[in-house]
């Protein structure tokens, strides 16, 4: 590798390696807002800081560090031949980078990029009446002239209010096109800025097309054109012709592509299962790299030899982001693969109990020129490798683990919690209404006590009528397996006329006297307060309440009310948990987290934003994020029922699990025929007083008073889970089918499905 190559990868790598505040909130609100970045970012997605320089940081008449005036691979002055001007026109002035130009064309150019798909932003200010400038983009030139600079996007200073600005599409010398802009009705408010007056440019180049930004607002675009050169559209620059300018600030980001993406950009490298190995008092993070030399993407260049570095940051403190070379060895190659070793030695302290973003790079040569490829990014936590690590070290091994780790917050070696327990949703159960029997109630209990599981609980909508429905309350509640049983209330737990907050809250759970209430004094009081929590194998089980809602009339959150099967009438905000509950929330997860207990949250409504969720679901996962900020694993799953659908996903380092409903397959209100026929049939079970069963008979399902709008499964649906608390889950979903075969037209679309997903996830690596 020579002299000069190096010194490019060195110098993009150690900016690339950077992290600063560049305005993705802002790209993101354009993007939303703005039809033609709203495509940009539909095909490509942020990328690292390349460079991001802030000049009222530098002294007047000084340079930013790394800018050297006519370094050929630094920023460089580049004059017109005619004027004879040189590098001394360029300098900090007023903490402001100043550029003066009162004759000809004058380029302040970037070193290449490295990359073709960027974002480059610049501020400018007009110190000087006449002439142009603008951001020029796909330069390939000889130092000197830039001539072959592609697109260019001008700004004639000179224009009188009510008349038209000129954006100038340029290529070569020569202009291509120019569009009108109307100053006073078209991107600018008013005449153009006055001297002194910021004017932002942007320029988005995505796969060889420009697009042209003035101020947030979007101007042109151009295709880059085919040139007799060589050199790759990688630099990007500023100009004047004829006018004087400062810039306070430049901005340049990649752009990922996801077309190149999916053409596997990032599979010639791929990183392999972090580990841990521990000697005297620190710790050695080993991470396998694994390079594919047959990958197609690197058909196009030459491997140099390959500089593998790994981006080392804190997750948690963005300011404090740091990168760091690393050791590391070969220990296998070939034609085809060569896997490198990477070796971070000397963690011990904090360094073991924070999480950290890993990536790894690969420097090759394609034309000439220095490319960068990279693996996708990691997450890593020491303490978590180490506590996953653990039960495959040999004794030494583990002894060593143990006294480096031994006052790391987080560490569990040998104690690591496990917890199983039974879960199911949306039984609705109600005499002449569905066709949920209690026998099916009794398989659910079964299948839990021959799981050996530490409690079973319902997602919600349990019970249509609690008060009239003794025989569901002893299957479950005093059920014959000696089961702790716990509940959360759904839209449905008042539905029936006397089934009130005191009578329903004491049977959500079996184990009333053994929760916390959010009562002042943790009991259950009134029953008026139903979320909760309880403690079960050092897991904190969270059982939150989301009925209620704002009453615009009394300016306050209101509890559904008896007899309803949602919020009150004229209410808004339904199925929230109300600014008590939320704090309460918060509290209660921080506290976990404090004490190192990992938590599951229960709901009726849930937060995964997957086809319908509650209104607050924001707020509920920005208190989750901050719970999992402050300690990786505090919330570990969020499970909820209430859609009747089928759904697991995993985000940010959460499971959300929708519970499927027990028998009530699909419910379509409204529904004027009659999809069951005479003859398809089901058990109907009469009950004494005290839930005792008397009796039995066949009845149509066509008598059910919901069976028009409800399509049922034959049998019933419950989940066994597992789940430790380095956040492995496994779960033991079930499978039925549709009773006697009749199927909802919506089958098997959103979750509408006859089954529980069965599966096995990590989530916390």
């Amino acid at each position: 590798m020579n002299h000069s190559t190096s010194y490019r990868i060195g110098a993009v790598l150690s900016t690339m390696l950077l992290v600063g505040a560049f305005p993705s909130a802002i790209l993101a609100q354009q993007a939303k807002d703005n039809t033609v970045e709203s495509q940009i970012f539909a095909n490509a997605r942020l990328g690292e800081v390349i460079l991001q320089e802030d000049f009222s940081k530098i002294e007047n008449g000084g340079m930013p560090e790394g800018w050297i005036k006519n370094h050929p691979f630094n920023f460089l002055w580049a004059a017109d031949k005619a004027t004879g001007l040189s590098g001394d026109v360029v300098s900090v002035q007023n903490h402001k980078f100043a550029i003066r130009s009162d004759k000809g064309a004058h380029i302040i150019a970037l070193p290449p990029l490295c990359t073709e798909n960027y974002v480059f932003s610049a501020t400018f200010q007009f110190v000087g009446r006449g002439g142009s400038f603008g951001l020029e983009t796909d330069i390939a030139d000889d130092y000197v002239n830039c001539n072959y600079a592609t697109n260019s996007m001008m700004y004639p200073y000179e224009v009188k209010e009510g008349e038209f600005a000129q954006f100038v599409r340029k290529q070569g010398n020569g202009d291509i096109g120019r569009q009108n802009i109307d100053c006073s009705t078209g991107y600018f408010a008013g005449p153009l800025p006055d001297l002194n007056t910021d004017v932002v440019f942007t320029v988005y180049h995505l796969e060889g097309v420009s697009y042209f930004y003035c101020n947030g607002k979007f101007v042109s675009q151009l295709a880059d054109r085919k040139r007799e050169t060589d050199a790759p559209r990688t630099r990007i620059g500023m100009y004047s012709c004829g006018g004087s300018f400062l810039v306070s600030s430049v901005t340049v980001r990649k752009l990922l592509p996801k077309t190149l993406l999916e053409r596997g950009l990032t599979t010639a490298l791929t990183m392999g299962k972090p580990y841990i190995e521990c000697d005297g008092d620190a710790c050695t993070l080993l991470v396998p790299v694994t390079l594919d030399k047959t990958d197609k993407n690197l058909n196009d260049g030459v491997l140099s030899s390959p500089l593998l570095l790994v981006h080392l940051g804190d997750l948690l403190e963005d300011a404090k982001l740091t990168a760091r070379y690393h050791e590391s060895s070969t220990i296998s190659q070939d034609d085809k693969t060569k896997i490198e070793l990477l070796k971070f030695p000397n963690l011990r302290g904090d360094d073991l109990s924070r999480t950290y973003v890993v990536r790894a790079f690969l420097s090759y040569t394609s034309v000439g020129w220095p490319v960068l490829y990279s693996t996708k990014q990691w997450r890593i936590n020491p303490v978590m490798i180490a506590n996953k690590n653990y039960n495959q070290l040999n004794d030494t091994q583990k002894r060593n683990m143990d006294t480096v780790f031994k006052n790391v917050k987080g560490y569990q070696g040998p104690n690591v919690k496990q917890l199983t327990f039974a879960v199911f949703s949306d039984f609705h159960y109600k005499k002449g209404m569905y066709a949920s029997p209690v026998a099916g109630m009794q398989a659910i209990v079964d299948r839990a006590a021959q799981a050996n599981v530490a409690f079973m609980i319902h997602g919600g909508d349990f019970c249509n009528d609690y008060k009239g429905s003794p025989e569901l309350m002893n299957a479950y509640l005093n059920n014959n397996r000696n089961l702790p049983a716990y509940g959360v209330y759904g839209n449905h737990e008042l539905e029936s006329r006397g089934n009130v907050m005191p009578l329903v809250t004491p049977r959500l759970t079996n184990q009333a006297d053994n929760v916390v209430w959010a009562t002042e004094d943790g009991k259950i009081g009134d029953g008026f307060i139903a979320h909760y929590y309880f403690e079960s194998n050092g897991f904190r089980i969270i059982c939150l309440d989301t009925n209620y809602s704002w009453n615009p009339t009394t300016k306050e959150w209101q509890h559904n009310t008896e007899a309803s099967y949602g919020p009150p009438k004229g209410n808004s905000s339904g199925n929230s948990l109300g600014p008590k509950q939320l704090e309460w929330l918060e509290n209660i997860l921080m506290d976990a987290a404090d004490k190192e207990i990992p938590c599951l949250v229960f709901s009726h409504v849930g937060y995964s934003a997957e086809w319908s969720s509650a209104p607050d679901t924001k707020k509920v996962r920005e208190i989750f994020k901050k719970a999992n900020a402050s300690r990786l694993g505090t919330v570990l799953m969020a499970i909820n029922g209430h859609l009747h659908t089928n759904h697991v996903k995993v985000i940010d380092n959460i499971l959300f699990f929708d519970v499927n409903t027990v028998y009530n397959g699909d419910w379509q209100g409204g529904q004027k025929e009659q999809h069951y026929a005479d003859g398809m049939t089901y058990d109907f079970v009469d009950y004494d007083q005290d839930g005792k069963p008397t009796g039995s008979r066949k009845r149509n399902l066509t008598e059910l008073g919901q069976a028009k709008n409800t399509w049922f499964f034959t049998d019933p649906l419950s989940a066994i889970v597992t789940i430790d608390s380095l956040g492995h889950i496994v779960i033991d979903g079930s499978k039925t089918t549709w009773r006697y075969n009749v199927i909802p037209s919506n089958d098997g679309h959103n979750g509408c499905e006859p089954f529980i997903t069965s599966g096995t996830y990590d989530i916390l690596e």
